[in-house]
C-alpha cells in the first residue's frame, strides 16, 4: 500500500480508530523531494551596500510550493550530537560575517566544535545567514535536530549549492516505548538544489579554503514525509562535499488544522524500525 499522502492526513482521523490502525500498519513512509524556489527575505536595513548585505542578516520571510506560498515556520528547538569527530569539528557553527554587528536578528555563534546548544542556536532562528558549515574533509559530522512541534514538510538551503546533504527522518516513539526510531533516509544531491538569488558571505577562518569569503549563492529544495515527524538526522562525510546547510519545518494546511497534538499521536501512530534504505535524490522532483 501506497503511504499516506499529506492531504489524507486529515481524513485519516475521521475514521474509526480500527481504521486508523489499519492505516498505519499499512504506510510506508518515505520522502517526496520538492522544489521550493522562491524564497521570500528580507536584506538588513542595516547594510550599506549589496556587497554588505551578503555579509549581514538576512531575514527568511516566506517559501513557495505549487504556487501557495507559506509563512508559518517551525524551528530547531533541540539537538543531539551523534557524531563529530575531529578537533575543529567537520560540522561547525557559522554565520555570515557582519552578522554579530548587526541587530536586525539574531544568529548563532561561529565555532569550529559546536555543542548541541551551539546548533540550536545556529538552525533555531529566520535568520538564513546563521548555518550549519561542514568541511569537504576531515571526518563525518551527524546531527539530530528537533522541532517545536512535528511536521511532514522541511524546506533546506545550502550555502554554494555545489554539496549533497543527507537526511533521516526521526519518528516519535509509540506509547509504549517512548524512544524516537529512525526512518526514511534522502539524500539531497547537488544537482538537486535550485536558485534563490540570495547571496551569503561567511567563513570560519582557520578551516575555510583560500577565497571561500566570497559570496555564494544559496540553493534551497524541499522534503516532504509521508507522515508528521518530530526530527531530522543530517549529515556530512567525506564525498559529501561539505554541505553548509539552513532547515526550518513547515506548517502544512492539514496539520495546521489538525493541531500539534493530534500530529503528535500521529507521528506516533507510525512508528519506523531502524536501518532504511538510502534513496538518493538523483533527478529534480
Amino acid at each position: 500500500m501506497l503511504g499516506l499522502k499529506p492531504a489524507a492526513l486529515g481524513a485519516a482521523f475521521l475514521g474509526t480508530a480500527a481504521t486508523m490502525t489499519l492505516m498505519a500498519e499499512s504506510a510506508q513512509a518515505a520522502f517526496m523531494g520538492f522544489q521550493s524556489n522562491p524564497t521570500g527575505h528580507t536584506l538588513s536595513p542595516n547594510a550599506t551596500s549589496p556587497a554588505d548585505a551578503t555579509k549581514k542578516d538576512i531575514r527568511l520571510d516566506s517559501i513557495t510550493k505549487d504556487g501557495k506560498t507559506f509563512t508559518d515556520f517551525l524551528y530547531v528547538t533541540g539537538a543531539t550530537i551523534i557524531q563529530n569527530t575531529t578537533s575543529l569539528g567537520p560540522g561547525s557553527s557559522d554565520h555570515g560575517d557582519l552578522t554579530v554587528g548587526d541587530d536586525f536578528l539574531t544568529q548563532g555563534p561561529a565555532k569550529e566544535q559546536p555543542t548541541a546548544a551551539d546548533v540550536v542556536a545556529s538552525l533555531g532562528n529566520n535568520n538564513l545567514n546563521s548555518i550549519i558549515d561542514t568541511e569537504d574533509s576531515g571526518g563525518t559530522s551527524i546531527f539530530d535536530v528537533y522541532f517545536s512541534n512535528p511536521t511532514n514538510t522541511f524546506v533546506f538551503w545550502e550555502r554554494g549549492k555545489n554539496s549533497d546533504l543527507k537526511v533521516t527522518a526521526i519518528l516519535a516513539g509509540s506509547a509504549g516505548d517512548l524512544t524516537p526510531t529512525l526512518g526514511d533516509t534522502f539524500t539531497i544531491t547537488d544537482d538537486l538544489w535550485t536558485n534563490t538569488g540570495i547571496m551569503t558571505t561567511l567563513s570560519i577562518d582557520t578551516t575555510e579554503i583560500t577565497g571561500s569569503n566570497a559570496p555564494q549563492e544559496l540553493g534551497t529544495y524541499g522534503l516532504m514525509y509521508d507522515q508528521a515527524i518530530i526530527g531530522l538526522r543530517l549529515q556530512g562525510a567525506p564525498g559529501l562535499s561539505g554541505p553548509d546547510y539552513k532547515v526550518v519545518g513547515v506548517v502544512p494546511e492539514p496539520l495546521t488544522i489538525l493541531g500539534a497534538g493530534t500530529a503528535v499521536a500521529f507521528g506516533g501512530a507510525f512508528k519506523r524500525k531502524l536501518g532504511k534504505k538510502d534513496k538518493k535524490g538523483s533527478t529534480k522532483a
